[in-house]
């Protein structure tokens, strides 16, 4: 199955930022845009024209510490194209809180972080991972209103619907259980618990229904032919490209 639209209409299928988003620049990757990181740095792009040139030479394709050469993998490029900001929490949660309730941290989203924050390409389990922990975070008071919102931008997802809704969630979810039982946090768990589940989120209207259907992921949202096209990707191109690897 392919799911084909615009970036628009792909991203308010699967409540993700549309291209106008900080951390939503390339489809299906949450991450920052650096003009002066992530494209190529002069050397990585003669390289790569020799590359192109000569495909033998095994003296090419060296990784570089200045640019990501448009490279969304952890490289050394990424610590000056995406740096932790001030308002990123650096408080971690309570694991075994974390563990009661079922939440756990979702890969390269870790708490603390480190010096920089890594692009991920997105899968809906990631992006439902990364809400569910924002939300206990919220809920527990552990992070502040502006922390929660810059741990789950790093994730691009739908900041007028997940981010608002999640946030709602949580501060409800704090006067309901967490306020009153606050010299009981024996008991957050157990009541926090089915609160987090996962249909609990979707039937509040939290997640898309999209990110929980097995039989889809982000991949199959493609690109329209048309636009394929303009961009160039037509049969000569491919057979190309193919001859190179081969």
């Amino acid at each position: 199955i392919a799911i084909a639209g615009d970036k628009p209409e792909r991203s308010s299928l699967n409540w993700t930022l549309g291209h106008s988003g900080n951390t939503s620049k390339r489809s299906q990757y949450a991450a920052i845009f650096d003009e002066e990181c992530v494209p190529s740095c002069e050397k990585c792009y003669r390289d790569m024209v020799r590359r192109l040139l000569n495909k033998d030479d095994d003296t090419l394709g060296s990784v570089c510490d200045k640019c990501c050469n448009w490279c969304y993998d952890d490289r050394k490029g990424w610590e000056g194209a995406w740096p932790v900001h001030d308002s990123y929490p650096d408080q971690p949660l309570d694991q075994e809180l974390m563990d009661a309730v079922g939440v756990s941290y979702p890969k390269n989203r870790e708490i603390p972080i480190g010096t920089y924050i890594k692009p991920m390409k997105q899968t809906f389990p990631w992006l439902l991972s990364g809400v569910k922990l924002a939300i206990l975070a919220l809920a527990t008071r552990l992070w502040k209103k502006g922390e929660f919102d810059a741990y789950l931008s790093t994730f691009a997802v739908s900041d007028k619907i997940v981010i608002t809704r999640a946030k709602a969630y949580a501060d409800s979810l704090y006067d309901e259980i967490v306020k009153p039982l606050k010299q009981q946090r024996g008991e957050w768990a157990l009541r926090l618990k089915p609160k987090l589940a996962t249909e609990s989120l979707l039937e509040c209207g939290i997640i898309p229904f999209v990110w929980v259907n097995e039989s889809i992921s982000i991949p199959q949202f493609v690109e329209l032919p048309m636009h394929q096209l303009f961009l160039g990707t037509v049969k000569t191109i491919y057979d190309v490209m193919d001859e190179f690897i081969k």
